[in-house]
């Protein structure tokens, strides 16, 4: 009887074990799910993970389009565009510095119709350009934002990895709208200046254009609509017209970035806290926190009279249009649709000046009626600035 019961003891014993480990590996499973996938995956030398929101992928009607923001303070209308063209899906952040700053701000703070997640990846090494993990993130994404930072850190990490593949295949697709503030919308542009050297000030661009900081590489993303269009942030805010007028007359001359040798080259400059919506059909609208914000698009109508190492700019004649918030422009065909105002850049032995209207030559059509422009100094008044 006693071996009987020493027997019964340890029958129960065990099924009483083997039922707390099973309710114990359900507790484990449920509650690791609701974590954050950070906690769920830990980081990895390669990058880092963070989830807001269902790590279950769904697909949703998302709409294309992008958003080219000049950095400081995002500007919440267009973020608010950006998350909205997601339709409820997965939104996925790409960066190479910070962590999940964006992950509450678009997932709730943003407010607006929700989307299913947003998820941020930090590449800390080009190696996680082919991880698995990383790639089908970014090819389950609706909407993928370039947050700011160092632009010479995408187009390392990125460059002729399957990263570049998938940004590619995404814009070509036209169902998905991918942003950028800061770095992340330049190298956005094509051709991009990478800051392989560092940056660069408008007074030593203007100076030498082939100083070493003057850094200029393909296209990441392939955009059609910013084909030829290179783009910088920060614009007038930290006086970036004259290193402008550098990119571009290094651009035009270069049969790489420049393969039918067009006369006509295109830029666009962005100050802080102002952003421009573009849609599917090329149309793009300027949106800005406060009047002051610009978006200025550069053209040139000729090519540079001086343009050697060591041998400051000569540059004239350069049109640039200047867009305030609710202003739009066809970026297909470079024609103004309403507001904005024209202005004449010229770069004349490394000194930058401007006067109100557009150069002879230049394509943009003012749109009608004409009362819609107004032409004047105001802007940039009378710039003058020479080269230290």
């Amino acid at each position: 009887m006693c071996v009987e019961k020493a027997m019964c003891r340890s029958v129960e014993w065990r099924s009483l074990r083997g039922f707390g480990l099973c309710v114990l590996g359900l507790y484990l499973l449920v509650s690791t799910a609701a974590l954050p996938a950070e906690a769920q995956r830990g980081s990895r030398p390669d990058f880092n993970y963070y989830l807001t929101g269902s790590s279950v992928d769904v697909s949703t009607a998302s709409v294309g389009g992008m958003v080219l923001a000049g950095g400081g303070t995002d500007v919440d209308p267009a973020m608010r565009w950006f998350k909205d063209n997601a339709a409820g899906g997965d939104v996925v952040v790409i960066r190479a510095s910070g962590s999940d700053g964006y992950n509450d701000y678009l997932f709730s703070e943003l407010g607006g119709p929700a989307v299913n997640s947003v998820e941020t990846i930090r590449f800390n090494r080009r190696a996680a350009s082919s991880d698995p993990f990383v790639l089908e993130r970014l090819r389950n994404a609706e909407a993928i934002f370039i947050a700011g930072g160092d632009q010479n850190d995408y187009v390392r990490f990125w460059a002729g990895t399957e990263v570049e593949t998938i940004l590619r295949e995404k814009v070509a697709a036209g169902n998905v709208t991918i942003g950028g503030t800061s770095a992340g919308a330049v190298v956005l542009g094509s051709p991009i200046f990478n800051a392989g050297n560092g940056t660069l000030v408008s007074d030593d661009a203007l100076a030498d254009p082939f100083d070493d900081k003057v850094t200029l590489t393909e296209d990441l993303v392939g955009a059609e609509v910013l084909d030829g269009v290179l783009v910088d942030s920060h614009f007038r805010d930290r006086d970036r017209e004259g290193r402008m007028m550098t990119f571009l007359a290094r651009i035009q001359a270069d049969a790489t970035l420049n393969p039918t040798g067009a006369a006509e080259v295109m830029g666009v400059g962005i100050d802080d806290e102002t952003a421009l919506i573009i849609g599917t059909d090329g149309v793009a609208e300027v949106v800005a926190r406060s009047d002051a914000g610009r978006v200025s698009v550069f053209e040139t109508t000729q090519p540079a009279e001086t343009l050697a190492p060591g041998e400051a700019l000569t540059l004239r004649d350069v049109g640039v249009w200047s867009m305030a918030h609710g202003d739009r422009i066809d970026l297909v065909d470079f024609d103004p649709l309403i507001g904005g105002a024209g202005f004449t850049f010229d770069a004349v032995d490394g000194v930058l000046s401007s006067r109100a209207g557009l150069p002879e030559g230049s394509t943009f059509i003012i749109p009608e009626p004409a009362s819609a422009v107004v032409l004047g100094a105001g802007l940039w008044g009378a710039v003058r600035r020479r080269r230290r």
